[in-house]
């Protein structure tokens, strides 16, 4: 058990008095059982001294190895320490989902040839649609471009296999530039209209054109045989 300043001042007194007392010449002689209850008194007084003298040095009492197991249940036991910050988690990142594979590029379409290939939205085949339906368009002002030139080289006076005279080269050159003229155009009018399978419109295009011109070509041809 603990044992208070204040008792330990008044034992210490008590057993102050009892010395004095014993010293003393004039007092009666002692028995041996009150040597022996001062023994007790004073080997008491030792041990709580031993006791408040760890209490003051350390602020708690700390139970010594020696006192018996009863009188260590009725001290103050020291505080425990408070629990430290829990450190948080690592971050863990989600993995990176794997990027999706590339699209394979689309396989290129079958070549055909004739009028089927304007139904295959392939360049090629849209280039060969409108060679194929291009000849039909034009056959009417290729026929009376070519019977205008038999009929300008008769009047002329030139032999079969002569070179052309003067005014035949000045029809071939109107003529081949009228065609660069019509391309152009069609071209334009087409932009942004005639979408993957422009073949088929653009040959509209070029007929319109060519219609034109044979008209012309024949008004020349009549002129040139009315003389």
């Amino acid at each position: 058990m603990i044992i208070s300043r204040n008792t330990l001042f008044i034992v210490s007194a008590a057993f102050a008095v009892v010395a004095l007392g014993a010293c003393d010449g004039g007092s009666e002689s002692r028995t041996a059982d009150e040597f022996a209850a001062d023994s007790a008194l004073a080997a008491d007084l030792a041990l709580a001294n031993r006791d408040t003298l760890l209490v003051d040095s350390i602020g708690a009492y700390r139970p010594s190895a020696s006192l018996p197991s009863g009188d260590s249940a009725d001290l103050v036991e020291p505080a425990a320490p408070a629990p430290g910050p829990v450190p948080p988690a690592p971050l863990t990142l989600p993995a990176a989902a794997p990027a999706p594979a590339p699209a394979p590029p689309p396989a290129p379409a079958a070549r055909l040839t004739g009028a089927r290939a304007c139904n295959s939205a392939g360049l090629e085949n849209q280039n060969e649609c409108l060679r194929a339906l291009l000849p039909a368009a034009d056959a009417r002002m290729n026929r009376i471009y070519r019977a205008l030139i038999t009929e300008m080289r008769r009047v002329e006076g030139v032999a079969p296999n002569a070179a052309d005279p003067a005014s035949v080269q000045r029809l071939r050159v109107a003529q081949r530039s009228w065609l660069v003229e019509r391309d152009t155009e069609c071209r334009q009018r087409g932009r942004g209209k005639e979408g993957a399978r422009w073949a088929r419109p653009r040959v509209v295009c070029l007929g319109e054109f060519a219609n034109r011109r044979a008209n012309e070509l024949a008004d020349q041809f009549s002129r040139l045989t009315a003389r």
